[in-house]
């Protein structure tokens, strides 16, 4: 009995299907924003530019610096010769009398920049500025990302369903050679019909195989887009993703969202935000620096008295010409602000484009997605009527197969056409700069 009693769960739990894995969309960009190798490495390039900015910081804060030092000295203070009187009247080699002793120091010193005409601040300015950037290229690429995973998502989840398509297919087609083999053996059809249905079942069955393995290849593509390595075991989860508010907007009303949103444009104004920085620094480069310092030391021999020292002054630097650089530099400056002012320009004319072109993709898809719903009624309505008459002696297989075709086809459209709106949608999305599904 005790036997029994432990070998029923073990029955229970073998005859337990293991459940299979699900992968949301929200599962699919989450993994895809904290384990994708490009948006680990653009939240590193950040982290590099924030931490260049706190080093250009560096020399508008005071400086403190300690040395101390410790010496031991002998000095050799007896006969030039090295010979050494030893009391009888002789002489012996040796060295002379010495004198040694000990010696010390240590020092603490500091400074300040009091006045640079604003060198230093405009280029903290400039890195604080190209840290923006850097944050807001980190986040461009996470978006592209995000707009990655879902249009990948979308991808494994429309070969998931055109599998069903194929299953159906396949079904119908062993449905209408049942049916011919028992038109055949009672004599109403010919058996060329018999032969057609049987190619045609065949083809069917290639057709699934082939769903299949596009299924299993875009669940690799989807693994891939996640920036992970795992098993192709588990299935994509259809999400509720309602139209966007955006839909209905002009393409000004827009571009006004995507302005306001997108990372790249928060990144080019930061770079012209810093290069103009830049130039305000260029501009007084020749100018003078005034610095405060002060310094306290504390020495001796011996290990006696301690001598303590200490001195506070202001230094004045002032490099009178440098070899007509500081203009050159300057021109260099202006020179890159151009650039930049120009490469924000470009942004704002590429942030309308696609802003144009994913509505209208939206735009598009939605239509095209009526219709192709359109086609699919159609399309069933055909292959019954064809049923309807081949069952009765009228029609042939060949309108049979032909209408068969038909609801395959317009099946498959309307899957793609579903998926390409979702698609579209995430396009519109990334084009506002917005990741939240809204």
């Amino acid at each position: 009995m005790p036997f029994l009693a432990l070998l029923f769960p073990l029955q229970i739990a073998a005859a337990t299907p293991t459940a299979t894995a699900t992968v949301t969309i929200d599962d699919a960009v989450g993994s895809a924003i904290a384990h994708h190798p490009d948006a680990v490495a653009a939240g590193a390039q950040s982290d590099v530019a924030h931490a260049q900015a706190r080093q250009a910081r560096a020399p508008l804060l005071p400086t403190l610096d300690a040395t101390g030092r410790y010496g031991y000295s002998w000095t050799d203070i007896g006969g030039g010769d090295g010979v050494i009187d030893d009391g009888d009247g002789g002489t012996g080699g040796g060295f002379g009398s010495g004198r040694s002793g000990d010696s010390y120091n240590a020092s603490l010193s500091g400074g300040l920049l009091l006045w640079d005409f604003g060198q230093t601040v405009n280029r903290w300015r400039s890195a604080v500025a190209a840290s923006d950037a850097a944050a807001g290229d980190a986040d461009s690429v996470r978006q592209s990302i995000v707009l990655n995973a879902r249009v990948a998502f979308f991808d494994a989840l429309e070969t998931r369903q055109l599998i069903d398509v194929a299953r159906e297919t396949l079904a119908n087609q062993e449905r209408h050679l049942s049916q011919t083999e028992e038109f055949v053996r009672i004599g109403t059809h010919p058996e060329i019909d018999l032969a057609r249905l049987r190619t045609q079942v065949a083809a069917a069955r290639a057709a699934l195989i082939r769903a299949e393995n596009d299924h299993l290849s875009a669940k690799s593509t989807l693994n891939r887009t996640m920036g992970v390595k795992r098993s192709l075991d588990y299935e994509v989860a259809a999400p509720k993703l309602p139209a966007l508010e955006a839909e209905s907007q002009d393409t000004a009303q827009l571009y006004a969202v995507a302005v306001a949103n997108r990372p790249e444009y928060v990144s080019a104004r930061a770079s012209v935000r810093g290069q103009e920085a830049g130039v305000r620094a260029a501009r007084v480069w020749f100018l003078p620096s005034l610095r405060l310092g002060a310094d306290a030391s504390y020495s001796g021999q011996d290990f006696g008295d301690p001598t303590w020292g200490a001195s506070v002054g202001v230094t004045l630097n002032w490099n009178l010409f440098d070899g007509l650089a500081s203009p050159a530099a300057t021109d260099a400056a202006r020179s890159q602000l151009v650039i930049q002012e120009a490469r924000l320009t470009g942004v704002e004319q590429q942030l309308w484009l696609e802003v144009e072109q994913a509505r209208i993709g939206v735009a598009s898809a939605r239509a095209e997605l009526e219709s192709a719903e359109q086609a699919v009624t159609s399309a069933r309505e055909l292959l019954r009527l064809a049923e309807e008459r081949y069952a009765a002696g009228v029609g042939n297989s060949l309108e049979l197969s032909d209408a068969q075709l038909e609801l395959a086809t317009a099946s498959a459209q309307r899957v793609r056409v579903d998926h390409d709106l979702a698609a579209a949608r995430a396009q519109l999305l990334r084009a506002l700069g917005r990741r939240d599904w809204r």
